[in-house]
């Protein structure tokens, strides 16, 4: 196994030309090299995979903005993704597919996502480095199915917990986690495009989210027979409205307290 180059531990910055439309790829410890080496504070497309002589992707302090998207998917060893440090803004985060990973320890400075997607990492067990995180995406842009927050096939998590922070998000959808059982996130969350829980056979608990006050498209909870009916009819009766679309589907009829 080799070591992330002592290149990417380094602060300092350089100010690139961003050529829109472009992709950077590191799929090896030549091309992670290299792209240290640049340092470019803003890029525009970023993408790690396989990476297989890898146990740990970690620095990167450097970046500041991915103004389209932020990859990190299919790493091959890598068990701990640590750094990220500074980076502040990028338009989607997608972490999907790193099979050996298990500590995410980063992206400590990041405030405004417009898409973020947690997949396929079961041996994740928590959010919690995305806890600074006060925007993702607009709740009213009805255009774009790509925004918000997507937790897809996490079989680690069995309490989902964080983002208390965000007050904005677009789609919050959370679906195929077979061993969650509750879910405590977005506590300061207002205003969200739709919100889909399906397929979490386990989850017995929505949270309360307190502050919750409209969902512009749709509400829909489906394939949870242990979470009652009237905890959910709760939350949608706390809305200003209620969203033109509710789909309730496969929960329990058991009684609230």
């Amino acid at each position: 196994m080799q070591e992330v180059p002592d290149v990417c531990s380094l602060d300092v910055a350089q100010d690139c030309n961003l050529d829109e439309g472009s992709r950077i790829k590191v799929n090896n410890v030549e091309e992670l090299a290299q792209v240290c080496e640049d340092a470019c504070e803003e890029v525009y497309r970023l993408s790690f995979a396989d990476l297989r002589e890898l146990e740990e992707l970690t620095g990167f302090s450097w970046l500041k903005r991915v103004e389209a998207v932020l990859y990190i998917r299919s790493l091959r060893s890598a068990h701990t993704l640590r750094g990220f440090d500074n980076l502040e803004y990028a338009s989607s985060v997608v972490l999907e597919r790193n099979f050996s990973l298990n500590t995410i320890d980063a992206f400590g400075s990041l405030r405004e996502v417009n898409h973020l997607k947690l997949s396929l990492m079961d041996g994740i067990d928590s959010i919690q480095a995305f806890d600074h995180l006060e925007y993702l995406g607009p709740a009213d842009d009805l255009g774009d199915d790509n925004l918000g927050f997507f937790l897809d096939g996490m079989n680690g998590i069995t309490h989902l917990e964080g983002l208390h922070k965000v007050r904005e998000a677009g789609f919050v959808v959370i679906r195929y986690n077979k061993n969650l059982e509750s879910i405590d996130i977005m506590e300061s969350v207002e205003e969200v495009r739709s919100l889909a829980i399906v397929h979490n056979p386990k989850v017995a608990s929505l949270g309360e989210w307190p502050n919750l006050r409209r969902v512009h498209q749709g509400i829909q909870i489906e394939g949870a027979p242990n979470l009652r009916r009237c905890e959910v009819e709760a939350l949608i009766d706390q809305l200003e409205e209620r969203p033109p679309t509710v789909e309730l589907s496969g929960l329990s009829d058991a009684p609230c307290d």
